[in-house]
């Protein structure tokens, strides 16, 4: 004789749940939420985030930009709560597609080589563009860092550089305003600056 099978009473009280997730919590990543960006109408030699807020755990700077000077890429750089002294370093690895290096140097008014962008003569109307992370910005016991990956394409679009930085502001004050600058002349019309707040999980 074939009987047919049966759920017990325990498992026909279990819970059916057509998710993956089986009942557990959702994962909630970390939230990025925008705080202030600036896009450029006229040419602008530096631009300053101020009065960040402390409530993040770490902040993002995202940028596209070029630079109105008629020379060399510019190795534009960043800067906090307005000191202008030689307090920064930096270090960064970069290729262009037939060269490979990398460059450091220290005592510095700036984190210099944050953003990679364009001069004038390179490419017409290409931008560079640039994210940068502030890590632990609030943390008083250790120096500001961050890390920054950027890019552009150069020489009529016969040469493209990639690069992945990091530097330190050699502080432990509490970053509450950020300053992105042109270490040549100035960032063109429609150049944009977006600054982040990144919250813990």
């Amino acid at each position: 004789m074939i009987t047919r099978a049966t759920l017990s009473t325990i498992e026909q009280g279990l819970p059916k749940y057509r998710s993956m997730l089986a009942g557990n919590a959702a994962f909630d990543p970390s939230a990025f939420d925008a705080i202030a960006t600036v896009s450029l109408s006229t040419a602008t030699s530096s631009i300053t985030f101020s009065s960040i807020p402390s409530t993040y755990k770490h902040l993002q700077v995202r940028t596209m930009a070029r630079d109105s000077v008629n020379a060399a890429s510019s190795a534009s750089g960043i800067r906090f709560n307005g000191d202008t002294g030689n307090n920064y370093g930096y270090h960064k690895l970069y290729g262009t597609g037939s060269v490979v290096g990398s460059t450091s140097a220290t005592s510095l008014n700036g984190i210099q080589h944050s953003l990679l962008i364009p001069a004038a003569t390179n490419t017409a109307n290409a931008f560079g563009v640039a994210v940068i992370d502030i890590l632990d910005y609030t943390n008083t016991n250790k120096w500001i860092t961050t890390k920054s990956f950027a890019g552009y394409e150069t020489n009529g679009g016969t040469e493209y550089q990639l690069q992945l930085g990091s530097g330190y502001w050699a502080n432990t004050a509490v970053v509450t305003s950020l300053t992105i600058y042109s270490t040549s002349v100035s960032f063109v019309a429609n150049s944009h600056f977006a600054l982040y707040g990144i919250e813990a999980v």
